[in-house]
């Protein structure tokens, strides 16, 4: 399953990352970004593809690819792997605040 496969990846782009930035790798932002970046954009896009099915309205659907497709154009900016942890933490919110929208609308049924 890809899945696990991007899991792994994503912490070995991790570790390019840290190899980067202390100075022991001399590969560049854009390398960096696409080790961080296209495993993590797989691993988002296998997990949503696992959970399609239940999800309900369609912002709560795109949510995931959208950020997978900010994420992959991410990998051009001077930051990448910061602009990725941003791009995750806002996806997270997002989530949250559809789930807590989403349980408000059940309740008050």
């Amino acid at each position: 399953m890809p899945i696990f496969a991007a899991v792994a990846a994503v912490g070995a782009g991790l570790v390019v990352a840290i190899e980067e930035a202390s100075g022991h790798a001399h590969l560049g932002l854009t390398a960096v970004g696409l080790a961080v970046g296209v495993p993590l954009a797989v691993y988002l896009l296998s997990l949503w593809a696992i959970y399609l099915r239940i999800l309900r309205d369609r912002f709560h659907q795109l949510t995931v690819p959208i950020t997978a497709a900010l994420i992959l154009g991410a990998v051009l900016t001077p930051a990448p792997v910061l602009v990725m942890g941003l791009l995750l933490t806002v996806m997270v919110a997002v989530k949250v605040a559809l789930r807590v929208r989403d349980d408000r609308r059940a309740t008050s049924d």
